[in-house]
């Protein structure tokens, strides 16, 4: 296909250093959860693996490299590394509880790729004792392998330091600005405290900033008002969070430049057995289960609707709906407790119908009873699907022509495009004035191409065309 060039000033965007690539999602690109259940996402489609160890019916949380490359993963109490064998300093030795909701969560450090943090939280079980821990993961360790070949460990000098206790069965991480460090947020138990530890390059700053906002989480037989999620949304500014306690979910703004939590907004969910949540890849909405139902909230206006499944027939008493995990190719997955299945919302930000096809993955492929239980990966998407862009280039082109009118434009624009090769498709993504992108089409082959405002807000837009091989055409539009 030749280039595609317009009759404005056209705006040629390349990606910063501090910029999302596809490899900044591959951290996520391998699953293992359940009774032996694993996934890979790095062909780009999800598949069903068959040498995960761990059995756990709850937290669990997994790591890749840049590359997709697997590197461990963790129950909270065991560390595994690449080859399903516990690490010497790791075998049932960290503060977390298999059965806390979300039991880790794993956090690189952005300034050295050989450094990991397995930030950990207890369960009610427990009490909550052990509270919020960190403990530091040292790739060039030898740990099962070797000096030369080494597969990491647990350092012991820098294992389950404790930050806070108690602390419900919740924790996440958020990006800050500037691109290399973020906070870790757990959430006090008896109280209305959340505590947000701010990561950077020289380690783990243990003075929390502390917000002391919304409902207090408390109470329950044994403590079980502490289960349930806490997300954050990929777009950095929303915390999320399910609150037993008065039965309802908890939505935040988060500030990532100061660590501060404020405005509570308590949505009263469909279902009053509520356990896990999960924001959509642009944070436009928020997805909560209950045990039968999942309803989706949309941010913006406030209301929330049940989603449809495509067969509701396979949920019976023991085989109900718990966590709700985004995975790096911008579905929702949906554990379905004791099924052999990983059921799954393709079109999570759909404006319509929104669907969860209860048998999305099939995990037994072996024969072996691998399945969901309650949890899935805590997976910290640390830049998730925001995009700042730099401007390197503005120069005028005039081989051939993208007509767009009306543009500025109020509800509907329309591209007119030439130069299109027979057959050829290409996708279509939206960025916003800091490089947030908040629009994709995928696999467009007409010249013709209407874009809806939908929930875009008012003010330039950049834009870019791009097919399997290179971006083919940048530009910008307005909305009134």
């Amino acid at each position: 296909m030749k280039k595609i060039c317009f009759n404005i000033l056209v705006l040629f965007f390349t990606l910063s250093t501090a910029l999302y690539s596809q490899s900044d999602k591959n951290n996520a690109n391998i699953w293992y959860f359940g009774d032996r259940a694993g996934i890979d996402f790095n062909s780009g489609t999800s598949v069903a693996l068959i040498d995960g160890q761990i059995d756990t019916q709850e937290g669990i949380a997994t790591i890749c490299d840049n590359q997709g490359e697997f590197l461990f993963y963790t129950d909270g109490n065991t560390v595994w590394d690449r080859n399903h064998n516990p690490m010497p300093n790791g075998n049932n030795s960290l503060n977390g509880h298999y059965s806390a909701t979300q039991t880790a969560i794993i956090v690189p450090n952005l300034s050295d790729t050989n450094l990991y943090y397995i930030f950990t939280v207890d369960a009610a079980e427990n009490d909550l004792l052990n509270g919020l821990c960190y403990s530091v993961i040292d790739m060039t360790l030898p740990g099962n392998g070797t000096i030369t070949n080494p597969l990491g460990d647990v350092k012991p000098t820098e294992m389950n330091i404790q930050l806070v206790t108690p602390v419900a069965e919740k924790v996440t991480a958020v990006l800050n600005p500037n691109q290399i460090d973020y906070w870790v947020i757990a959430h006090g138990w008896n109280n209305n405290t959340f505590y947000a530890y701010e990561v950077t390059s020289s380690g783990v700053d243990t003075i929390p900033i502390i917000s002391n906002v919304g409902n207090i989480h408390s109470g329950g037989i044994d403590n079980n008002n502490a289960v349930g999620y806490m997300k954050s949304s990929p777009n950095h500014n929303k915390i999320a969070l399910v609150n037993r306690s008065n039965g309802t979910i908890d939505l935040y703004d988060f500030d990532n430049s100061t660590g501060t939590i404020s405005n509570e907004i308590c949505i009263t969910p469909n279902d009053p057995l509520i356990y896990g949540v999960e924001f959509s890849k642009y944070g436009e909405y928020l997805f909560i289960g209950g045990t039968q139902i999942i309803s989706r909230y949309n941010i913006s206006s406030g209301t929330l609707e049940n989603i449809t499944f495509d067969n509701p027939g396979y949920l019976y008493p023991d085989n109900v709906i718990r966590a709700l995990q985004l995975g790096p190719d911008g579905k929702i997955y949906v554990s379905i407790r004791y099924y052999d299945y990983l059921s799954v919302i393709s079109n999570p930000e759909d404006t319509n119908t929104v669907v969860l096809t209860i048998n999305g993955v099939y995990l037994d492929v072996d024969g072996q009873g691998r399945d969901c239980r309650f949890g899935l990966p805590n997976i910290f998407y640390y830049k998730g699907w925001y995009n700042p862009v730099s401007i390197s280039n503005i120069e005028s082109l005039n081989e051939q022509i993208v007509h767009i009118y009306p543009n500025p434009f109020n509800n509907v624009t329309t591209f007119v495009i030439s130069g299109l090769g027979e057959k050829e498709q290409y996708n279509f993504i939206l960025y916003d004035l800091i490089g947030r992108e908040v629009k994709e089409i995928k696999n467009i082959s007409n010249n013709i191409f209407h874009l809806k405002r939908d929930n875009l807000t008012s003010g330039m837009y950049f834009y870019k065309f791009l097919n399997k091989k290179e971006i083919i055409a940048t530009g910008k539009i307005i909305v009134n």
